[in-house]
């Protein structure tokens, strides 16, 4: 794959975790609660779990660029 195509999908993969970061309260109010997230991260767990997927998507971005 050549290196436009890396750069291109890490751009769509890092926007995506930004995305995730910073409207997880609105996806938590679409998609509803985790039961399982909120079992583990305690109260609040649903939006800590979508911070960190966003968290985990970015630095999966650079990962995929640079790798």
């Amino acid at each position: 794959m050549g290196f436009f195509a890396r750069l291109f999908i890490s751009i769509l993969m890092f926007g995506g975790g930004v995305v995730s970061v910073k409207y997880s309260y609105q996806i938590v109010q679409m998609f509803g609660h985790a039961d399982l997230a909120e079992k583990y991260l305690g109260t609040a767990g649903t939006y800590t779990m979508w911070k960190l997927l966003g968290i985990a998507l970015m630095i999966g971005a650079i990962w995929y660029l640079f790798s």
